[in-house]
């Protein structure tokens, strides 16, 4: 078990186990962490010189999105990552837009790809994951213009 983690490349999806533990799924790993998905969220904002509030303040200026609102982690790789519920639901699972390559609808769950060894089905609907997804693309694609201007 860690203590610590920063979101970084490699980290596909941040899932809520037990209590007051995440289960952070990399491409290579899968790593136990002592703290919930959305501290470990807020860390890596941390760790990226800004946090969870001020990250959800850009998402809003740039996007005016503040409901399950996209989180850029990390601004100059363009490290962006959603939540499946209200990031107050304990069973808030955060997936890494940048990673995920498709998603499939099986029933009212969804099959999250991000390549060919690494697919799981997560208890959120496909239309959900199709919202959260485009209003990732709006937000890269926000980043992008006001970045033409600096």
């Amino acid at each position: 078990m860690l203590k610590e983690y920063e979101i970084n490349a490699s980290t596909l999806m941040i899932i809520p186990y037990r209590t007051d533990y995440a289960k952070v799924i990399e491409r290579d790993r899968t790593v136990f962490v002592k703290r919930k998905p959305k501290q470990i969220i807020d860390d890596s904002c941390k760790f990226f010189g800004n946090n969870y509030q001020g990250r959800c303040m850009g998402t809003k200026y740039l996007i005016n999105v503040t409901v399950k609102a996209p989180i850029i982690i990390e601004e100059t790789k363009k490290v962006i990552f959603f939540p499946t519920r209200s990031p107050r639901d304990e069973n808030c699972v955060w997936v890494s837009a940048n990673n995920l390559q498709r998603f499939i609808k099986r029933d009212d769950k969804t099959v999250l790809v991000f390549g060919e060894n690494n697919m799981y089905e997560i208890n959120s609907s496909y239309y959900i994951i199709d919202n959260q997804v485009t209003r990732c693309i709006k937000l890269e694609k926000a980043l992008n213009e006001s970045k033409k201007y600096i």
